[in-house]
């Protein structure tokens, strides 16, 4: 094995870093069926565990650090992994998700729309693009299209423009992807005709929150911490952790997306850098007809923080309610109640001058529940300006429409909140969920409200991105500080499967 050879050389040839790629099972799972899979899978564990058994045999298990990863998992395929006994003293099974869905739904894009002067991208994520549209008649093209395409099947498929797509998806920024967005749900796939069907039986791609879709991770080396279980993480924390493995200064290693010290806690015996702190909000003052259960933010130090951009703008920049179950959401709605979509302030004084457009049931009965549920929970709502695809500046957008809404719930899950803090009794029980909700009227997708919540779900992490905000901040000095740097990333980059109610 190539690996190996490289692995021999003399310590000042050697590669600091290897990488190897293995096209299977990937390929034969796209079209083939389960016993070819299975057969691929074998041959998987037989390259692994020749590979641990010669590093054992030449005595550098322990000195080399090895991570094995898959790109979209696995699914309903158990596998027997040999090389397990030479790092786990012990044989075990590991189910692995094969993120390979069965194909149960093909649609084919020609019986649905009028598919002359447009270009479609087949796949589970289908896009359709108007090239010969320009930039004023573009727009009336993709209402007119969705318009056309609105209150499908959602078990199967929604459909999005790039103002709609969820936010977490980070799919929009680019000329390269669709004006309009087919979203298949799992066992989905699209095709502009019978004819460009070319037959897959399985694929990838869906919803990365599904699980289905999770992919491996296991690492062992001398500076990767034994026997530790990890929470979901993305993939784009991999670089960082890389990073670090290679001891490279983490200041001279090129920007990406992941979160510094997201996956500090995989390593041992190596020297950590702590993530940047982050000073306090400065104080802010409102009027005093305000009710107490609205604030501003910068009073709230223990649950948010910021960059000195927005700590020097007199802007508020968002509303924190404190919601306790015997008492009712302090703001009243403006709107008429018959109607499912509400238009509504988001002002701290009440001005009427950041309308929003929000859904009835998850102002007022999804909150309100949440509350009912768990007793007192905490909400941070505020305004993001997201025309593209990154974080803009708060100042110069300060009277023009937001794109999106956040809405942020915290809760208390194994103990109490304080009753004169934002804090709970014991620190490491406080839960989040949050959203990023697109500032448009309407759903084309006609999802009942917790469907359309439970699509839009985001992590903090994507709302700091898009505000420069820090939620959960560890303070100026490690002694002071009330959330741990691994708890604080940790809870600011994961992503809930499932909404608070599905647990009750």
């Amino acid at each position: 094995m190539l690996i190996v050879s490289w692995l021999e050389m003399p310590a000042n040839m050697r590669p600091l870093l290897i990488m190897a790629y293995f096209n299977q099972p990937d390929f034969t799972v796209h079209f083939k069926e389960n016993e070819k899979i299975s057969k691929e899978l074998e041959q998987i564990d037989s390259m692994l565990d020749y590979l641990f058994n010669t590093l054992h045999n030449l005595g550098s298990l322990n000195c080399i650090n090895t991570i094995v990863l898959s790109d979209h998992g696995m699914s309903y395929f158990f596998s027997f992994l040999q090389f397990s006994r030479l790092i786990l003293q012990k044989n075990i099974f590991i189910t692995k998700y094969l993120g390979m869905q069965k194909i149960n739904y093909r649609y084919y894009m020609d019986g649905m729309i009028d598919t002359k002067d447009i270009l479609f991208a087949n796949g589970v994520v289908a896009q359709i693009y108007f090239p010969k549209e320009t930039n004023s008649t573009l727009p009336d093209k993709i209402m007119e299209t969705m318009e056309e395409l609105k209150c499908p099947d959602s078990a199967h498929y929604r459909v999005y423009d790039k103002q709609r797509i969820p936010v977490r998806y980070h799919f929009k920024k680019s000329n390269r992807i669709g004006d309009i967005i087919l979203d298949g749900q799992p066992g989905t796939i699209f095709y502009e005709n019978y004819d460009a069907d070319y037959n897959k039986t399985y694929d990838h791609g869906y919803d990365y929150i599904l699980p289905s879709m999770h992919a491996i991770f296991f690492a062992y080396g001398p500076n990767i911490v034994r026997s530790l279980v990890l929470k979901p993480f993305q993939n784009i924390e991999l670089f960082n952790l890389m990073i670090a493995l290679l001891k490279i200064n983490p200041d001279r290693s090129p920007p990406n997306n992941g979160t510094y010290g997201r996956l500090n806690n995989v390593l041992d015996n190596i020297p950590i850098n702590n993530p940047r702190r982050f000073e306090p909000l400065k104080e802010c003052t409102i009027s005093d007809n305000i009710e107490n259960e609205n604030t501003c933010l910068h009073d709230m130090s223990l649950l948010v923080s910021g960059d000195n951009e927005i700590s020097d703008s007199n802007f508020t920049v968002a509303l924190i309610e404190r919601i306790i179950s015997t008492t009712t959401i302090s703001r009243s709605l403006p709107g008429d109640k018959s109607s499912e979509w509400i238009a509504t302030s988001l002002s701290v004084k009440d001005t009427n001058d950041l309308k929003v457009n929000l859904h009835r049931d998850f102002v007022k009965e999804i909150t309100s529940e949440y509350a009912e549920l768990y007793n007192e929970i905490v909400v941070i709502s505020g305004p993001i300006y997201d025309y593209d695809d990154k974080a803009s500046g708060l100042h110069s957008k300060r009277n023009s429409t937001p794109s999106h809404i956040f809405r942020v719930i915290f809760r208390c899950k194994d103990s109490k909140w304080l009753r004169d803090e934002l804090e709970c009794e014991n620190t490491n029980s406080l839960d989040v969920l949050s959203f990023i909700l697109p500032n448009v009227p309407g759903d084309y997708n006609c999802l009942d409200p917790l469907s359309y919540l439970s699509a839009n779900k985001a992590n903090l992490r994507d709302i700091e991105l898009l505000t420069g905000l820090q939620f959960l901040p560890t303070s100026r000095l490690p002694e002071d500080q009330l959330y741990s740097d691994e708890f604080s990333v940790t809870l600011r980059t994961l992503l809930p499967e499932d909404l608070w109610m599905d647990e009750k």
